[in-house]
This record gives structure tokens, C-alpha cells and sequence, in this order.
């Protein structure tokens, strides 16, 4: 059996030209996005809601598929733990650029940039 990260690429790439391949996982998604939930958020499955298995469940879902693409990429340029939290965190408070990041983005705005 083959490492587990290049066969779950590889799966992907099935998915736009086998539908019976993407009929059977996505009957199975919505418990995977409750499974990530539940384990995301330290709970078990039965607390992980319905609501935040569909909101919250894809955005979880893409951390890891993303981070499977880039090891197989880039694997010398993984995140480590300490820079998806940083990158969350920047994200959620909307300091992408940085703290002063919105004030160069609205200056480059009233610029005409």
C-alpha cells in the first residue's frame, strides 16, 4: 500500500470524470465535515451541530486537503502549527497584511491603486 497523502490527491484528481466516485463521497462529507467539527473543537461527534457541521465542516475541510496538495508541492515549505494559528488569528481579526494592514490597503485605495 502506497503513502496515504499521494492516493488521496490522486482521488481528487478522479473526481471531475468518475460521478459514481463523487456520488459516494459525497454521501459521505456532510459526517466527515461533523467528524472535523467534533475534533476541531475537542467534542464529541453527537455535539458537533448540524449548522456547524455545514458552515464551519468545509472550512475544516479545506485546511488538511490544501495541506496534503502543498506537502506533495512544497513539502520544505510546510506551516508549521505556530503559523496556521497566526495565519486564523490574522484572518479572523483582519490583519492579513499585518496590524496597520487596512490603513496601506485604504491609502493604496484612495491612491487609485
Amino acid at each position: 500500500m502506497g503513502p496515504p497523502v499521494p492516493a488521496g490527491v490522486e482521488v481528487l484528481g478522479l473526481l471531475p470524470r468518475d460521478e459514481g466516485l463523487r456520488e459516494a463521497i459525497g454521501e459521505v462529507l456532510p459526517e466527515g465535515s461533523e467528524g472535523l467539527v467534533a475534533i476541531f473543537e475537542g467534542v464529541s461527534d453527537t455535539e458537533a451541530d448540524a449548522t456547524a457541521a455545514r458552515i464551519v465542516g468545509p472550512f475544516y475541510q479545506a485546511l488538511p486537503t490544501g495541506l496534503m496538495v502543498q506537502s506533495l508541492v512544497r513539502p520544505d515549505a510546510m506551516p508549521t502549527g505556530a503559523d496556521l494559528a497566526e495565519a486564523v488569528r490574522r484572518v479572523t481579526q483582519g490583519e492579513v497584511l499585518g496590524p496597520d494592514g487596512r490603513e496601506r490597503g485604504a491609502a493604496r485605495a484612495e491612491d487609485g491603486a
